[in-house]
């Protein structure tokens, strides 16, 4: 949400929540969906559109991660549904109300036990 939310939400929650909600084989998938912000700055999505050639970047960047850690892109549907449900929980939990998530070193840890957990 662009930082502004009243606490830090790090795309490494966000990702270990969408890994969460789906089936274990597009959980890895899931888990990854974000990668490419690791590389390029986390841009909110409406914003994304306005920006002339970041999508393609960030396609041509996650095609390269996926490749890398075998998962499957472009994102299955089923990863896609699951990330614009959570944008919804996450905005009516984080934005309207007083829900406090998880400490920033709890998700770093989340996001690497799933990743050596689930990766192929």
């Amino acid at each position: 949400f662009g930082g502004h939310l009243k606490r830090h939400y790090s795309v490494a929650e966000h990702c270990v929540r969408v890994a969460e909600a789906l089936p274990l084989e597009y959980r890895f998938s899931g888990l990854m969906h974000d990668a490419s912000e690791a590389y390029i700055v986390d841009v909110p999505r409406p914003a994304k559109m306005l920006l002339p050639g970041y999508k393609a970047l960030e396609n041509n960047i996650m095609i390269t991660i996926a490749k890398k850690f075998g998962f499957t892109w472009p994102m299955p549907k089923e990863v896609e549904r699951a990330d614009n449900y959570l944008l919804s929980f996450e905005w009516d939990t984080f934005m309207l109300s007083r829900h406090e998530g998880m400490r920033q070193e709890l998700a770093k840890q989340a996001f690497l036990h799933f990743f050596e957990t689930l990766k192929p």
